[in-house]
């Protein structure tokens, strides 16, 4: 299962919109498979997506109360920024604060991952 994330700009913090999208999601995917509880929502996020984990994880703490998530912990998976440089051909891991490629120093990337925000696995009874 893999499905991802919409952002919604609700709450005082973003993350609180996307925890929401998370429980949405997960509890059409456990309605879908026969699941009463969910258990355990496994969760990608790159690390150039915007969103930070320590929040999102404090949102889903809050939000999933009297939902079929109740009882459910959110797995983070953290992905790491990797950058294509077009000028030398090299892949890298990129730095938020400096995304020049570390062989040629050149700023001619293509970011093959890093922005993702995806559900891509639940679990539960």
């Amino acid at each position: 299962m893999t499905e991802y994330v919409r952002i919604r700009k609700e709450g005082p913090i973003h993350e609180s919109g996307i925890a929401a999208n998370i429980i949405e999601i997960a509890e059409k995917a456990a309605k879908k498979n026969g699941l009463s509880t969910v258990r355990r929502v496994d969760v990608q996020i790159g690390a150039f997506s915007g969103v930070e984990p320590e929040l999102l994880t404090f949102a889903f703490s809050v939000l999933k109360k009297k939902t079929t998530l109740a009882e459910a912990e959110l797995e983070i998976i953290k992905l790491p920024l990797l950058l294509y440089c077009r000028d030398c051909e090299t892949d890298y891991v990129g730095e938020s604060e400096d995304l020049r490629c570390p062989i040629c120093l050149g700023e001619n990337y293509d970011i093959k991952q890093g922005r993702e925000l995806k559900v891509i696995a639940i679990s539960g009874g």
